[in-house]
């Protein structure tokens, strides 16, 4: 409408030109200045009713040696899982949450991380989060990743949940960080490999519509983020 009107008067406007088709350097700006809107209206509407994600975290770590399983599995029945060399356990447990951040991060709004470790609960819902010493190179990585993620907008929280207590993505966590561990631990090659897959189809048939993965109150077996940003 307006550039028809803009072409019966152009009169009335020496020096207008009224372009058909957009070239050069202006389509590249304006393509630009288009996506730039895209994506700030997505951000800002179909971003926001994107449903919360929650993800499970463990490690697995043998008696003796460094070899540690990580192991994360998500309420979209995504899972993640590798191996790596820790000096404690805590290490792991910390290089699993980082391990799911690096994975999901940017696939919702809200992320619900549950894990087993009431070390790493503590440390991720405390005050001065980056400014306090950290006991291991893992756990120094994890929390810039939170602070990273949580600065990017997202609302990150940290629940404690009991391990081996039936909760559907925690065992299926503890399920992968173990069998990492033990398919390089034992040379398990394409045997070790099948695991991952079945694990992923098990979550698939045990995610079904309704369930609780959060609880809605604090328990013996259940503590809530402390950190709500």
């Amino acid at each position: 409408m307006v550039r028809r009107l803009l072409k019966e008067e152009a009169a009335l406007f020496p020096g207008l030109h009224v372009r058909e088709v957009v070239t050069g350097q202006r389509l590249g700006e304006t393509a630009r200045r288009c996506a730039e809107r895209f994506h700030t209206e997505c951000a800002t509407e179909e971003w926001k009713a994107v449903p919360p994600l929650v993800i499970a975290t463990d490690a697995s770590r043998g008696f003796s040696g460094k070899l540690t399983g990580l192991g994360a599995a998500n309420s979209s029945g995504e899972i993640a899982s590798t191996t790596i060399q820790t000096p404690s356990i805590a290490a792991g447990e910390f290089a699993a949450v980082d391990l799911a951040l690096q994975t999901w991060w940017c696939q919702a709004p809200t992320i619900h991380i549950l894990t087993d470790s009431q070390v790493v609960w503590r440390r991720l819902n405390g005050s001065d989060l980056v400014g306090r010493t950290s006991r291991s190179n893992e756990e120094k990585l994890c929390i810039r990743r939170v602070d990273a993620v949580r600065a990017r907008g997202v609302d990150l929280r940290v629940h404690w949940v009991r391990g081996h207590n039936g909760h559907v993505l925690n065992d299926c966590a503890d399920r992968l960080a173990m069998a990492a561990r033990r398919s390089v631990q034992f040379q398990l090659g394409a045997e070790g490999d099948k695991v991952p897959q079945r694990l992923r189809a098990e979550l698939a048939k045990a995610l079904k519509p309704g369930l609780e993965l959060v609880p809605a109150s604090r328990s013996r077996d259940y503590r809530p983020a402390m950190y709500a940003g």
